[in-house]
This record gives C-alpha cells, sequence and structure tokens, in this order.
C-alpha cells in the first residue's frame, strides 16, 4: 500500500460513504466531497437485498444497518384489487434482507464509529491526470492531488462527464412516478408490490411505523397532466383498492413527493488512469431486483480488496472492472427486462400476464435473485 497514500471520494449518497469506510478501514487518508447541502436526503425507502448486506458486513456495518431496518422474511406480489399474485417467501439459506429509509442507511454509513468527514457544498472543477497522481481542482479554486479518484456521484456522474465527455444520461424513456415515506396506518405486514396494467404500486413498511411509497413505474401515457403531484397520483391509481386505496387516500395534502425517473447507464470503460466510477455513475439500473445499492456495496468491497492487495493503482483498476463488469450487466439485462413489463397493455394481454404471474411468477423471482446471494455469499464467506 506505499504508493496509496490519500483518496478522493465524489459523492457522499450510499456508494461514496460505503468506499470511503472501507478505504479508511486500510489506513489510507480519505477526502469525501458531496456537491449538495448536508440536509439534502430525499424522502425514500430501500430494500436491502441479502448481497447488499453481506457487502456492509464485510464493511464493518452490517449488524448496524439491520438494527436501523426491519427484517424481511416475504416479499409479496398483487394485483390493483390486492389479490395475491404470488409471495416469495426468503429462503432460509439465503443472507437476511432489510427494508430501510434511505436517510437511515446513509446515516449509519456516515457516522457508525470512526464517522466519516464530509465536505458538503463541494463540487469537483476539473482534474489532470499525471503518470502517479491526480491534480483536482474544485469549483472553489484550491486544488489538492490524490492517488486515486473515485466517483461515486450517481446516474448525473460529474466525474464520468470529466473523464469521458458525453451529454447529459437519458432516462429509461415511457416510464415516471413519485416516491415518498409517510406515517400510516394501514397494515402492511411485508414489502408490497401492487401491479395494475401500466402502474406499480411499491408499499414497503419501515420501522417506526413509516412506508415506502414507490409510485411507480407507471407508464408516462397513464399519468395524467392536469393537478398537483398527488392529485395526479391518486389519479394515476384510482382504479386500486384495498390498501393501496387506503394508504394514498391518508396520504396529507403537504406532502413532499419526490419525481422518480428510471435509469440505465451502460458507460465503458468505468476506469481512466487513476480514476474510476462505481455504483449508479458506472452501472445504474432499473430498480426493479432491487439491485442498485447492493451492487455499489459489493464495488466498494472489491475495489478495496484489490487495493489493499496491489501497490499498482491503476492495475487493480483493471482487475477491478474485469471482476465486476460481468455481474453488473447480467443484472442490468434482468432489471431491464423486468421494467419493460410494466408497459400498459391490452385487456387480454393483461390477464395473460397476471395468470403467468400467478402460475411461476415466485419461481422467477426466486432464480433471478438466487446467484446475487449464492455467489456474493461464497466468495465473502470464503475471504473470512
Amino acid at each position: 500500500m506505499q504508493r496509496l497514500r490519500r483518496v478522493l471520494v465524489v459523492g457522499a449518497g450510499l456508494a461514496g460513504p460505503a468506499v470511503a469506510r472501507g478505504l479508511a478501514a486500510l489506513g489510507i487518508d480519505v477526502d469525501l466531497i458531496e456537491v449538495r447541502a448536508e440536509s439534502a436526503e430525499p424522502g425514500a425507502g430501500l430494500l436491502l437485498t441479502g448481497n447488499a448486506l453481506l457487502a456492509l458486513d464485510a464493511l464493518g456495518v452490517g449488524d448496524a444497518v439491520r438494527t436501523a431496518g426491519r427484517a424481511v422474511h416475504a416479499v409479496r406480489y398483487a394485483d390493483a384489487e390486492d389479490r395475491e399474485l404470488f409471495r416469495l417467501a426468503i429462503p432460509r439459506a439465503w443472507p437476511a434482507f432489510v427494508s430501510i429509509h434511505r436517510a437511515a442507511l446513509r446515516r449509519v454509513l456516515l457516522e457508525h464509529p470512526p464517522a466519516l468527514a464530509v465536505r458538503f457544498d463541494t463540487t469537483l472543477d476539473r482534474l489532470e491526470t499525471r503518470s502517479d497522481f491526480v491534480r483536482v481542482r474544485f469549483a472553489a479554486g484550491d486544488e489538492a492531488d490524490y492517488d486515486l479518484v473515485i466517483g461515486a456521484d450517481g446516474v448525473h456522474s460529474r466525474l464520468r462527464a470529466e473523464l469521458f465527455g458525453g451529454g447529459a444520461p437519458a432516462p429509461i424513456p415511457g416510464y415516471a412516478g413519485w416516491r415518498c415515506v409517510a406515517a400510516s396506518a394501514v397494515e402492511i405486514a411485508e414489502p408490497t408490490y401492487l401491479l395494475g396494467n401500466g402502474r406499480t404500486l411499491l408499499l414497503h413498511p419501515l420501522r417506526g411505523g413509516e412506508i415506502y411509497c414507490g409510485a411507480g413505474p407507471i407508464d408516462e401515457r397513464a399519468i395524467p397532466s392536469a393537478g398537483d403531484d398527488l392529485a395526479r397520483l391518486r389519479a394515476a391509481f384510482a382504479g386500486f383498492t384495498g390498501p393501496a386505496a387506503r394508504f394514498l387516500a391518508a396520504l396529507p395534502s403537504d406532502l413532499r413527493l419526490a419525481p422518480t425517473r428510471y435509469w440505465e447507464i451502460a458507460q465503458a470503460p468505468w476506469h481512466r488512469g487513476r480514476s474510476v466510477l462505481i455504483g449508479d455513475a458506472a452501472h445504474a439500473c432499473a430498480p426493479t431486483l432491487a439491485q442498485g445499492a447492493a451492487l455499489a456495496f459489493e464495488d466498494a468491497v472489491v475495489l478495496c480488496e484489490l487495493l489493499s492487495r496491489s501497490p499498482d493503482v491503476e492495475s487493480s483498476l483493471t482487475h477491478f472492472e474485469a471482476q465486476r463488469r460481468v455481474r453488473v450487466e447480467s443484472v442490468q439485462r434482468a432489471s431491464r427486462a423486468r421494467i419493460d413489463a410494466n408497459r400498459a397493455l391490452a385487456p387480454h394481454a393483461h390477464r395473460v400476464r397476471d395468470h403467468v404471474l400467478r402460475a411461476v411468477g415466485a419461481r422467477q423471482l426466486e432464480a433471478a435473485w438466487a446467484p446475487l446471494m449464492q455467489e456474493r455469499h461464497e466468495r465473502l464467506e470464503a475471504r473470512r
């Protein structure tokens, strides 16, 4: 590790604090910066699948995340009238799943001892790659030299634009939605996905009686154009009954709904010189397999493992991308196929879809998740 002394991590969402924590555990001096203000955190929840928790265990915060979240023993899929399509009990052989408020997860990543320091309201201006370091200039005018720069700054990555150029990324076309977290008297025992025709409503119970609502993906053709966000949300799901209808009716008029778009980033390569992208900055995917955060945390673990073994930074980055890309691209393909199943259908095709889900939905979802749980589980267990 003689040649890796100081690292800049750009982005303090989830991927950034995760990799910063892993690097700090190796004795590396880490500067963690974030373009947003400290209080800027959207109201959202996450389903953390077992591979996400195993990566967090390797980073030393898995138990703290389990405590801050709510254990998930099954996920349930139903139609717009809450008639069950299928239910998948999480197999006992898999590592545990957790649902958690995004802000609570981020707080653990930043504040769990030893806490991480973040420079908020700090923007990367440009960087100059030299043979054995990177000179970074910040928007405020100050400069610093780093042995490695890691871009963990999400879909709209400033570092990706600086390294590889290109315009702003476009969302997956045809879908939109909203997300929020709200206290609710509606009883939801387990993460529930309510599938209408061209619209999906996710209701995930969190700790403390709150529910994360992911209203989408919604086929944009099904979203009314008139009214404020809450009125449009309710109108888009007007045909839903049961707990969905009760939850939406009880949302307060002053609740902030965060607009949602869905992204897929197919960047190649992920690294140049002594700079590398991780998480959504490198490979954002549709949320339909709940793998965005999981892949980011795995990135952090694998990158730190490789950097700990070799003093050759650029060689480590090459191996990192080679080791991660096949897995990541497999998840992207599967996630995209699942989001495309949310297109509005003709009535007969919609009935056929629900019939198929009743017959094979649980097996299909288990088959999609199983390789992710087993492969990463085996690799982490072998490392211990």
